[in-house]
């Protein structure tokens, strides 16, 4: 089986073309395992649309998966992310998935199932290259420093009804180092994010709003980004712990449902 793979950009995100993923040899698994280690973001432009099972059968190369517990489930690990009219997107702006958990998810498979004809796209930002670019007095404070990550913030944000915020109560703030060390390569990496981030340990309200703001703000800076345009033969891996997201909200009336596989921390 011949692939092709494309940097997206030097360093971050890499897209890869000609692998049916149903007939993926244990080795090429590997290869795209150390893919999605290197460059954070791996894109597969496939050559067939695949099903629900196929995508989970893929998913279990990168690891063990996250069993599904709310109403929003397809199967036992599989969750539908649909937005339109009736529903607006809610996942646009920055973020690691649930970071408010003590240990967050080690990262995604996400699918396109139903893809707008344009708009939808997702940014992915690399927190290596964020906090590499950080100045040093910046890194030495907050290398001494914890913040606390809370899903009220978004489920406020979000207009939750009172079911999902009984259903999420379970969930209390969790604290994580400001930087934080990738579990593989060691490298710091920035571990803050504007939807689940609400304050800093040990500073009074005024500093931590006025540290957190810049630091998402320099999440924003294209340099860091890499944008990943959706079609329905689209998979996309990305390392949880090294990236944040957004998805583009900028379809509407138009529809767009997602299939999303989640690797367990």
């Amino acid at each position: 089986m011949s692939i092709t793979q494309r940097a997206i950009t030097p360093d971050f995100g890499v897209e890869v073309t000609g692998l049916d993923i149903g007939f993926a040899s244990p080795s090429v698994c590997r290869e795209l395992v150390d893919l999605v280690l290197r460059f954070g973001v791996l894109v597969l432009r496939l050559p067939r649309l695949i099903c629900t099972n196929e995508q989970v059968a893929f998913a279990r190369h990168f690891g063990p998966l996250e069993i599904v517990g709310d109403a929003t489930r397809i199967d036992a690990e599989v969750v539908r992310v649909r937005h339109g009219p009736d529903s607006p997107p809610t996942e646009n702006m920055w973020h690691a998935d649930m970071s408010f958990r003590s240990a967050p998810p080690r990262g995604a498979v996400l699918r396109g199932v139903v893809v707008p004809e344009t708009g939808g796209d997702t940014l992915f930002a690399d927190m290596r290259k964020v906090r590499n670019r950080l100045p040093k007095r910046v890194t030495d404070l907050c290398r001494d420093l914890s913040a606390e990550h809370d899903i009220t913030k978004q489920l406020v944000r979000a207009a939750s009804t009172p079911a999902e915020l009984d259903r999420f109560a379970q969930f209390q703030p969790a604290v994580h180092p400001i930087l934080r060390k990738h579990p593989d390569s060691g490298a710091e990496v920035l571990f803050v994010n504007e939807a689940y981030t609400t304050r800093v340990i040990g500073l009074d309200e005024e500093n931590s709003s006025a540290l957190l703001s810049y630091l998402w703000r320099q999440v924003a800076i294209p340099e860091v980004q890499c944008r990943i345009r959706w079609t329905s033969a689209t998979l996309v891996v990305w390392d949880n712990c090294l990236v944040q997201h957004y998805a583009v909200g900028d379809y509407l009336p138009h529809e767009r449902v997602m299939e999303r596989v989640t690797l367990a921390a």
